[in-house]
Formats: C-alpha cells, structure tokens, sequence
C-alpha cells in the first residue's frame, strides 16, 4: 500500500481523529503539545525497548494504548491472496 492508501485506511476508523503523515520517527513533547495529542497507538507487537525509543515521552505520559495484533494474517499472505485470485480470474 502507498502512504496515501494507509492513511486513507486509518482514517477511515471511526475513533481515529486525525492523522498525521510527516509524524517524526521518535514522537517528542514537543510534538504531542503541537498537536494537541492525547492518545498514540500501536499494536502490542512492539517491544518495551522499542516503545521507549519510539514513544517515550507519550510512554511516560501515560498516553501510549496497545491494540491486540491479529495473529495468523501477514501481509505478504494478504499479497499473496490477491495474487492468487487476480490469476484465477485471468484463467
């Protein structure tokens, strides 16, 4: 998926308020205070270092939420799927 399609793809959650694409790789206070963040979000799948190192200050504010990551589904099954479809309907 482009930038653009992903974005579009979160955007379209209903608790999804914004979202911002030049988001920087280490979120900073600074960052959460210019844009009036209150909750960060990631799947469950990052590690405590990693956490840290990516969203510390919202770490530490308390505003970093995990969601559950659904096992079992990988993107490049998803590829391969619709890979698999588009064939057999080219057949």
């Amino acid at each position: 998926m482009t930038l653009a399609e992903r974005v579009a793809v979160i955007e379209s959650c209903r608790y999804v308020d914004e979202v911002i694409e030049d988001a920087p790789l280490q979120v900073t206070e600074e960052f959460l205070a210019e844009h009036g963040i209150t909750t960060v979000v990631h799947g469950d799948d990052l590690s405590p270092e990693g956490a840290e190192f990516v969203y510390g200050p919202a770490a530490a504010a308390g505003k970093l939420t995990y969601v559950r990551r659904t096992g079992g589904i990988s993107t490049t099954q998803l590829i391969q799927r619709v890979l698999d479809a588009a064939a057999s309907r080219n057949e």
